[in-house]
């Protein structure tokens, strides 16, 4: 079963963040984003280990918003599940949107923990109530294209299918050629040998077995009748021949 794709992830304090969270979940829904591509874990988290499917969730997310609400970052413990979230979105290169709320401005990084110490550099966006609609048209443009990226992701798993199955057809074409040329390879090697003894034992009996064994291994490797070894061996056996005639008259 594929895993939930989702367009955002909306990342938030429970204690600060859960009512600003509903509130941005509506805004997505209105400016045209599926409520069911908007995670929210009151909403869309499965049953299962709470850290698997946080991960998950993050990890088929296209952007990641996070709520910096006012005290979000005082008493953090040790496994912080709003924390938790921020360090994977940014172990996984997501495209993060921190939102400040309650008239923040900016976080420092002296304060955060060291999992979110590039968190600050993440190009950020100010709610302010009396600029409502500008503040999220401005976090919309900061989204990414969805659609874009999903076609991005497919063109790149076509274009590795391509890529690996020419690598098969080359691998093919290898091992073809390369089991074609081995067999003629060799017999044109034992028809030199065939040749090279000939040439210490001219016109003996052996010299024309040798060079018989030869050229049937030759025709039999297809090796061309025009080959230079083919032809001598060739010839070769004619002069034996016909020498052979000769001396039985």
């Amino acid at each position: 079963m594929n895993a939930m794709k989702y367009d955002i992830f909306l990342s938030y304090r429970r204690k600060s963040g859960a009512e600003r969270a509903e509130l941005l979940k509506t805004v997505f829904s209105k400016y045209g984003y599926k409520e069911e591509r908007v995670f929210m874990d009151t909403h869309n988290l499965r049953s299962g280990d709470f850290k698997d499917r946080l991960s998950e969730a993050i990890e088929n997310s296209s952007n990641v918003v996070v709520l910096i609400t006012k005290g979000c970052f005082d008493d953090i413990k040790e496994n912080d599940f709003w924390i938790f979230e921020i360090a994977k979105a940014l172990e996984l290169k997501k495209n993060i949107v921190p939102v400040f709320f309650d008239g923040i401005t900016s976080i420092d990084g002296k304060d955060l923990p060291q999992v979110l110490k590039d968190l600050p550099g993440q190009n950020a966006v100010g709610y302010n109530h009396e600029y409502a609609d500008a503040v999220y048209e401005k976090i919309l443009s900061f989204l990414v294209n969805v659609e874009e990226e999903e076609k991005h992701d497919n063109k790149s798993k076509i274009v590795r299918k391509v890529a690996f199955a020419s690598a098969i057809v080359l691998l093919l074409l290898f091992v073809a050629c390369f089991a074609f040329y081995i067999p003629k390879q060799k017999a044109i090697n034992k028809a030199k040998e065939a040749i090279e003894y000939c040439d210490e034992d001219k016109g003996s009996f052996q010299c024309n077995e040798a060079l018989k064994k030869a050229d049937k291994d030759l025709i039999k490797a297809g090796v061309s009748p025009s080959n230079d070894i083919r032809v001598e061996v060739e010839n070769r056996i004619k002069e034996f021949d016909k020498t052979n005639k000769k001396s039985n008259k």
